[in-house]
């Protein structure tokens, strides 16, 4: 069921398998800084009101380049709703581009100690859905 659609992000959830996917639009391309920031604190609402035990980040299309400091700003908003939220695995579909796969990379590891949650990267999708059993 589609819960979100914005310029830049699709959210949908799937109460049976109680699954979160985001799935990140080519438009982020052209996406600024105050808008990456919006679309996470949407993402991280979305989060805290469904509580999913497993999400899937469809990054593969994201065209954004997260900077240091919004990894931070990221990782500010995120850690503590996934956390609070009971999320216990986060699958990650990456991009085959180095840049924007560097950058998610960095921002879901850059605090790692604090999660409570498995991470792990894919540029499949099936092998992500295997992996979170869904």
């Amino acid at each position: 069921m589609n819960i979100l659609t914005t310029n830049y992000v699709v959210a949908e959830l799937n109460e049976s398998q109680n699954l979160l996917t985001f799935i990140w639009l080519p438009s982020t391309a052209n996406m600024l800084e105050s808008e990456f920031v919006n679309e996470i604190e949407r993402s991280a609402d979305l989060i805290s009101r469904y509580k999913p035990s497993k999400i899937l980040l469809q990054s593969q299309s994201m065209g954004f380049i997260i900077s240091s400091e919004l990894q931070t700003k990221a990782n500010e908003i995120f850690l503590p709703v996934y956390n609070g939220a009971g999320v216990k695995k986060l699958a990650i579909l990456v991009s085959t581009e180095i840049f924007a796969y560097v950058s998610i990379q960095q921002t879901v590891e850059e605090n790692i100690q604090v999660h409570k949650f498995e991470t792990r990267y894919f540029v499949s999708e099936v092998d992500a859905r295997k992996w979170l059993n869904v």
